[in-house]
């Protein structure tokens, strides 16, 4: 895995603890074109670790090359800017190449494990557990103070859901997709209304559970198939349904908000073999 990189800057707003040398510009400005030295004025030159820099990139310019594996630049205790109350913003060019052999990571960060405090900003793919991937190459924002937050909201329950095996934004609404194992019901999509508050969108095709949401192209998917809920420790399923075709798990576009009342949900074919449930 390769990071390319075109520039870093950190700007902290006013309030903070730290400011420039002008007292309005940048704490810090690190191009990357051929080292790794602070252009801001206030001296936080990272020392490198096996960063590779004068890299060519499109266009035209000079960038930093970093393997994904244990090449990095590091500010020195000394020199790192500190948190205040106020508002900042990092601000950075970066390029991956398409096919990668491992996960995405840290681009900046600035935390401390022991107090739990700092933040960190970077790419994020998270593999699925027994289904499938919930995102990809995400733009990943954390801060924390070393405190916990307000107590868990109950924001209701989707139907009659036993869990929910997906969620996803799609046109600014939240939706998420159930898995309803018992007679006669089928696993269905929600979309979340606010308080304990869910619009049900329909059963994409009558199988037992929605097992993922994907936004593609403007539009939401829902993969379906029979899943047996004894994998997840529970009681075995009583809907015996897979799906009211005969070809198996299927997925097709959710209605938008204006159509859910008139346009169900379209069918966009088999990935697989039937689905059946097993004996």
């Amino acid at each position: 895995m390769r990071y390319g990189f075109y520039a870093v800057i950190l700007v902290w707003g006013a309030g903070t603890a730290i400011a420039s040398a002008s007292g309005t510009g940048p704490v810090a400005v690190w191009p990357l074109a051929e080292d790794a030295n602070d252009s801001s004025g206030n001296n936080r030159h990272a020392e490198n670790h096996g960063v590779q820099f004068g890299v060519p990139v499109p266009g035209s310019g000079l960038a930093a090359r970093f393997d994904g594996r244990s090449a990095f630049l590091e500010v020195p205790d000394a020199r790192v800017p500190v948190f205040g109350t106020g508002d900042f913003t990092v601000s950075l060019w970066v390029f991956t190449e398409a096919a990668l052999d491992d996960g995405l990571g840290d681009l900046v960060s600035q935390y401390d494990p022991d107090t739990r405090t700092g933040f960190n900003l970077g790419l994020a793919s998270y593999s699925g557990v027994t289904n499938s991937q919930p995102n990809d190459r995400n733009v990943f924002f954390g801060i924390d103070q070393g405190r916990c937050g307000a107590a868990w909201t109950d924001c209701g329950r989707p139907g009659n859901a036993i869990f929910v095996f997906g969620m996803a934004v799609h046109e600014g609404a939240l939706y998420a997709a159930t898995c309803e194992p018992e007679q006669g019901a089928a696993g269905h999509v929600y979309r979340y209304e606010g308080g304990t508050n869910w619009t049900d969108c329909g059963s994409p095709d009558g199988s037992n559970s929605v097992g993922s949401l994907a936004v593609f192209d403007g539009r939401l998917y829902a993969g379906t198939g029979w899943y047996d809920t004894t994998g997840s420790a529970l009681d075995a399923a009583r809907s015996t349904a897979t799906r009211a075709g005969p070809r198996g798990p299927t997925a097709g576009p959710c209605p938008t908000r204006k159509q859910a009342k008139r346009r169900p949900w379209a069918d966009s074919g088999s990935t697989g073999a039937p689905c059946t449930r097993p004996p």
